[in-house]
């Protein structure tokens, strides 16, 4: 997921609350959001049944981030 993919996954949500409110953070965290965070862009996927999917780059980040 990109920086374009945020937007359009806050519309899909309805807003950053509601996305923030699926994903059990607090709305700041999303509106601080430049782009979905590796670990947020996994569970968007699995939210939206993969309508927004990760990226390979994204999931390479996030298992270099597990083994660190």
């Amino acid at each position: 997921m990109n920086a374009y993919d945020l937007n359009q996954v806050i519309q899909h949500f309805g807003s950053g609350t509601e996305l923030a409110k699926a994903l059990h953070i607090h709305p700041s965290a999303v509106y601080q959001w430049k782009r979905v965070p590796p670990r947020r862009a996994l569970e968007i996927e699995k939210l939206t049944g993969g309508l927004f999917q990760a990226s390979l780059q994204t999931t390479n980040a996030t298992n270099e981030d597990a083994t660190a």
